[in-house]
């Protein structure tokens, strides 16, 4: 039988987080959410009942927020690189020194951490087939880019504080996928099938021949479930496979004609400078074989789970499914710093 535990989820009412909420109900954990609310709660309207949110900054949170709490989940931050180079020194407050504050407000406390990282550290902007490997957690990283090197930062943060007492678990998320009753339509699979269905047509920068690592949203919170109570700590990489960006869009065409009935054209832009597009492969190995589970939800299940809620979230230029558009047009109303 699972253990029945307390869990607070920092950025509990988002897109991974909507859904984690639900999962940890299921294995019957008691849930508090942590959310300022700048995205909203609407991901969490159908579960409000059976969870606890407390509507504050991550910042102000207190030990006595805590006095109940057996493992604190951090989903919080700006989410990715287009967030990160709008406003660098608030990526660097949200993912960086965030992480940091609520780690040792944790170990004060003796509760477990678990953190979302993302396994864009491992990016190297390369088009150079030699450099261009699957890379596991042992591999040199040397981030440049905002986003992923304020997750790196907060890493290393997270390693310094790890003790006896304090085992926090890094998880370097590949790209998540799929439905979430909080959308978002600005992630990789997400953004393909969206353009599918409002403009019946795919573009493959420089051909779609770059790699990326994806994981499909329920996958994701299953994972981060099984490691609530783990007694491990270091850095895991969470992926589900690696896949070649012009499979993608065959997966997602495949889906759409055979079980839909839709239609749509490809088209690739071979100018496009390779150097310019994501391209990274990454080894999940060593997590699954820590926690007995590799992920199970493939790409075309991750499609056809955004296209069986597409009569909820079918509004697609609504801001709201769009990080950066609704950070430029309401951050100014929201923060203090």
């Amino acid at each position: 039988l699972e253990k029945k535990l307390n869990v607070t989820v920092l950025g509990g009412a988002g897109y991974i987080g909507s859904v984690l909420c639900r999962k940890l109900l299921e294995k019957h954990h008691e849930v508090t959410v942590v959310d300022k609310g700048f995205f909203g709660f609407e991901g969490l309207k159908e579960i409000e009942k059976d969870i606890k949110i407390v509507k504050k900054d991550g910042f102000d949170l207190i030990v006595e927020d805590l006095k109940n709490c057996d493992c604190f989940i951090n989903l919080s931050g700006l989410s990715n690189d287009p967030m990160a180079d709008f406003d660098p020194d608030l990526n660097f407050k949200l993912n960086t020194d965030l992480t940091e504050f609520t780690a040792k407000l944790c170990k004060l406390v003796g509760i477990k951490y678990l953190f979302a990282s993302t396994a864009s550290i491992y990016d190297f902007g390369t088009s150079d087939e030699k450099l261009d490997v699957i890379v596991d957690e042992n591999v040199a990283v040397n981030p440049v880019k905002y986003y992923s090197l304020s997750k790196y930062n907060a890493e290393q943060k997270l390693l310094e504080l790890t003790s006896e007492h304090f085992k926090p678990i890094i998880f370097r998320k590949a790209t998540v996928c799929g439905y979430s009753p909080r959308m978002r339509y600005d992630l990789v699979v997400n953004t393909m099938v969206k353009d599918a269905l409002k403009n019946n047509k795919l573009r493959l920068n420089a051909g779609g021949e770059n790699w990326r690592p994806l994981i499909d949203v329920g996958d994701m919170c299953e994972i981060y479930s099984r490691c609530v109570d783990l007694d491990k700590t270091g850095i895991y990489n969470a992926v589900g496979y690696n896949i070649r960006v012009s499979e993608l869009a065959l997966r997602i065409y495949s889906v759409l004609l055979k079980e839909f009935g839709h239609n749509l054209d490809i088209e690739c832009d071979y100018t496009f400078p390779k150097t310019e597009v994501r391209n990274y492969r990454v080894d999940g190995s060593k997590l699954w074989k820590e926690i007995d589970f590799k992920p199970q939800t493939g790409i075309q299940d991750s499609v056809k789970g955004i296209l069986k809620n597409t009569d909820k979230i079918n509004d697609f230029d609504n801001p709201i499914y769009y990080n950066i558009t609704w950070v430029q047009r309401y951050l100014q109303h929201w923060l203090k710093y």
